[in-house]
């Protein structure tokens, strides 16, 4: 009876979280894409490893040069910018910046106006939006290449002068 009902439990995690998965794996092949690399399969067939672990989907691409590794690797993040912008559009989050960043929570814009669409599509934002432990051993492993030691420079520097204006 107790494995009927984990692989119950399993298989409605798997279905709850099936567009989160497609939308994560979706931004691994549309990064590997943009940066020349080639897809060479797509799949949201999840595989149960017996561990308690379920790989809930995967793409498998050739990457154009070793730094692509990173873009293609991290490219779920894309789905958290894609969150905070959205839950800012919908004021749910605020934004201040003074002499210090300040964030304020407006949950009532979900409770209260009956938003629930919007929730459950921000509860798939959020969950499509952070790299699993293999995303982030791929993009390790085209950091320590030499374009992958450029881009990541480049980035901080960029970064830097981003904050340096907004604060």
């Amino acid at each position: 009876m107790n494995r009927l009902k984990n692989i119950l439990r399993e298989l409605l995690y798997v279905i709850i979280l099936l567009p989160s998965t497609f939308l994560h794996e979706l931004a691994h092949a549309s990064f590997a894409l943009l940066t020349g690399s080639k897809v060479h399969s797509f799949s949201l067939i999840p595989k149960f490893n017996g561990t308690g672990h379920i790989n809930m989907g995967e793409v498998v691409s050739i990457p154009s040069f070793e730094g692509a590794k990173i873009f293609i690797a991290l490219a779920p993040f894309f789905w958290l910018f894609a969150f905070f912008y959205y839950a800012e559009y919908l004021n749910l989050l605020i934004f201040t910046f003074n002499d210090n960043i300040n964030i304020t929570i407006n949950i009532s814009v979900l409770l209260v106006e009956n938003n629930y669409l919007n929730g459950i599509v921000l509860f798939y934002l959020f969950n499509a939006g952070w790299p699993s432990p293999t995303d982030y051993q791929v993009a390790r492993d085209g950091v320590w290449s030499i374009t992958g030691l450029i881009i990541v420079t480049i980035f901080f520097i960029v970064l830097i002068k981003y904050l340096n204006n907004i604060v």
